[in-house]
């Protein structure tokens, strides 16, 4: 870990209130600011926080010290002790009349610093200013735009949030999560083509992500909209084509129909087991049996049988497999391709 260059830095670990950092007699090598700055610089974070915390009982009046605390907390994963350390640094430094000219970078760096540690502890109120706070002195910072969103998210701000992932995304468009989040809220919005391409995008960077059998449940969902023959909105709830659909006829209730086949199969990869994986194996049932493919809507939904036995849809299916079982004739009525209750 490399520590922004401190000025003048035995002073400043020994405060600017005057305190000294001549060695004691019998101590060659030097007093407790000395050692904890030493710590500090080697990466020893072990002996920083001993000699850090040595020296700020040491010097109380210190500010340079709590920086160095805060780095060697940071490294030790104690993130509540780290947010505090980085905290009493900024407090004191800003209390001297020449904090901003001459420790701007050490000020900046620490913000920050406190600012994801306090992500890290879970304290996420205590988090969203100091995150707002750093990526409003840089929009670049990708890290810190993201968890911002993400202690939105834990507040239950789910606009802001999205707000947030937006700027991940438009400065690190290849970041995965921002995408999966995006298209999470623009599915749950009714955006469906907006949430799509999100989540299409996000499983072609992270495929194998804990995330994807989320995504792919979604976009499996959406293409089961479209095969049914339902219009896709956008947030303004204008009617608009599938902005994932491309060349001409990818739009298509048929084509649609092949995406949603494609995606549960590959959700079904990922989750095998549930309510989810009960519905996916109905919908792949009813699909092939449409197909007149009637081993695959027997293999599928026997599956859903195992999953579901008492779902409402159960009797229906079971009917089915009777009929189609005796001569898999394509005549077969298969149940009605239902999604209310899942």
């Amino acid at each position: 870990m490399s520590l922004a260059p401190f000025p003048i830095l035995l002073a400043l670990a020994a405060g600017v209130a005057g305190a000294g950092t001549q060695a004691p007699a019998g101590d060659p090598e030097g007093n407790a600011a000395a050692r904890c700055e030493r710590a500090a610089q080697a990466g020893d974070w072990e002996s920083a926080v001993t000699e850090c915390e040595a020296a700020r009982e040491a010097f109380p009046e210190s500010f340079g010290i709590h920086y160095f605390l805060g780095f060697a907390y940071e490294a030790r994963e104690s993130w509540s002790r780290a947010a505090d350390a980085f905290a009493a640094f900024l407090e004191a430094v800003r209390e001297t009349g020449e904090a901003e000219s001459r420790f701007g970078e050490q000020i900046a760096l620490a913000s920050r610093r406190a600012a994801l540690s306090r992500y890290r502890a879970g304290e996420y109120a205590a988090a969203v200013p100091l995150l707002r706070e750093a990526v409003g002195a840089d929009a670049a910072d990708a890290e810190s735009a993201f968890f911002l969103g993400m202690a939105l998210l834990e507040e239950g701000e789910s606009e802001e949030a999205e707000e947030a992932f937006r700027g991940v995304i438009e400065v690190s468009p290849g970041t995965p999560p921002p995408h999966f989040f995006v298209g999470r809220f623009r599915y749950e919005a009714g955006d469906y083509p907006a949430a799509e391409a999100h989540l299409l995008r996000f499983l072609e960077i992270a495929p194998g992500s804990p995330l994807a059998a989320d995504a792919l449940w979604m976009a499996g969902s959406i293409a089961l909209r479209e095969s049914a023959g339902e219009p896709e909105t956008n947030e303004t709830g204008n009617e608009t084509g599938n902005e994932a659909a491309g060349e001409a006829g990818e739009g298509t209730p048929s084509a649609a129909r092949g995406r949603a086949v494609e995606r549960f199969r590959r959700f079904l990869d990922l989750e095998a087991e549930g309510d989810r994986a009960a519905a996916a194996h109905y919908f792949l049932g009813a699909f092939a049996a449409d197909s007149d493919d009637c081993a695959g809507a027997e293999r599928h939904y026997r599956r859903f049988l195992e999953l579901a036995p008492d779902h409402e849809q159960a009797e229906e299916v079971r009917r089915y497999l009777r009929e189609a079982a005796a001569s898999c004739e394509p005549s077969a009525p298969a149940p009605p391709n239902r999604r209310e209750g899942w």
